[in-house]
């Protein structure tokens, strides 16, 4: 007997924006993509085996219509693999459709006419930032002393020189909740991490300077086009005769 496969149901309810449409029907099409000049469908992402299998494959000269409080049933496995069916078509039509919003957050006055709402999707997306901002918040716990947060803001670009315990762990706890992914792979790329304080401290001591064409220069020697570029030639081993005169002026500025 073959296993039944358990699916998800999603409710995604359309609403309009403009008072126009709140009764009179909106028909959508392919959309024009600018580089490329091809009709975009939102079906892109389907191989031509799972094109054949979909209950509808939108017709990129075709119109499709949708009014004020429609609703598209869509389900999907545990895998998170989408069953083809027509709303599932249409919903992704619906992803390119400039006029179409794809939350009511996203909605932009005098650009979209009609927005979608997913709550299921939308509470996932919740969830994972909730999460991010956990696991994030508890690195920075980690954090044994004040330097160690200072790095951390010299890091993100922020003001981190005469800044007491309580400010710079108010900050990195903030940086936690907005740009928690970020904290993460702050950590997690630890050598990477070090590395760019290293430069980015440089250049708030002047010790490196950044030109108008954003390449960073210690005296008459380039560094690099960017601070990632400068990172990779100063702890190059072959450039210790840069490296260990940057580290002792910084050194002496932090003293």
């Amino acid at each position: 007997m073959a296993k039944t496969i358990e699916m998800t149901e999603e409710r995604v309810k359309i609403y309009a924006v403009n008072k126009k449409y709140k009764d009179k029907p909106f028909l959508v099409t392919a959309v024009t993509d600018n580089k490329t000049r091809s009709l975009l469908t939102g079906q892109e992402h389907l191989s031509q085996a799972e094109l054949s299998k979909s209950e509808l494959v939108i017709d990129p000269n075709d119109h499709y219509m949708i009014r004020n409080s429609d609703e598209l049933v869509l389900r999907r496995d545990a895998k998170g693999k989408y069953e083809l069916n027509r709303d599932y078509a249409l919903y992704c039509l619906l992803q390119v459709v400039p006029e179409v919003a794809s939350s009511r957050s996203e909605v932009v006055s005098g650009t979209h006419l009609f927005y979608m709402e997913n709550l299921e999707k939308e509470a996932e997306k919740k969830l994972s930032t909730y999460k991010s901002q956990g696991l994030a918040s508890a690195k920075i716990a980690e954090l044994a002393t004040l330097s160690d947060m200072i790095d951390m803001l010299f890091y993100f670009g922020e003001s981190a020189v005469n800044v007491s315990s309580a400010r710079a762990e108010s900050k990195v706890y903030e940086l936690a909740h907005t740009r928690s992914q970020e904290v993460l792979d702050y950590f997690n790329k630890t050598e990477e991490s070090r590395r760019l304080v290293f430069i980015r401290k440089l250049l708030h001591y002047r010790i490196v300077v950044k030109q108008a064409n954003g390449y960073l220069v210690y005296g008459d020697i380039t560094l690099g086009a960017n601070d990632n570029e400068a990172a990779n030639f100063v702890f190059d081993n072959k450039n210790d005769k840069v490296f260990i005169p940057l580290k002792d002026q910084l050194d002496k500025a932090t003293a």
